[in-house]
């Protein structure tokens, strides 16, 4: 199966402000404009009206797409899982990573056909969240 280029990947969690500083601080992305927006399939799973409002924000990625933020609404807990799987929902990104070249010992070789040799290594963002970095 081809590989296809991700447009929006969604990331949810408890603090708006912890979330973009955690992107804006590690990958030098620019903060983003905060709005309130309805966002259905969050009201769904926490039984809420359909029109309930949350704290919503896109940071662009260079050259690629967008990171959507979602604040969950106050009493969210972190995802369960099981040991050894990936957690329900969005829960691994790769993106093209422009920053640098890294000599991280953890570092290992992308096997995609489009993106052989190149440097990728793993990082662990705050909301368990699993981000592979490609080294271009």
């Amino acid at each position: 199966c081809d590989v296809d280029q991700t447009f929006i990947v969604i990331l949810a969690g408890e603090s708006m402000e912890q979330m973009q500083k955690f992107y804006c601080d590690n990958f030098n992305l620019e903060k983003a404009s905060v709005m309130d927006s309805r966002i259905r399939a969050i009201s769904r799973v926490f039984g809420k009206p359909e029109n309930t409002k949350y704290k919503s924000a896109a940071i662009p990625i260079k050259d690629q797409s967008l990171i959507e933020i979602d604040e969950l609404p106050e009493g969210s807990e972190r995802r369960l899982g099981e040991s050894g799987y990936l957690l329900p929902g969005i829960s691994i990104v790769s993106f093209l990573y422009y920053q640098s070249e890294t000599d991280n010992l953890d570092a290992y070789r992308c096997n995609l056909p489009n993106l052989k040799s190149k440097k990728c290594t793993v990082v662990h963002g705050q909301n368990q969240e699993i981000i592979e970095l490609i080294h271009q």
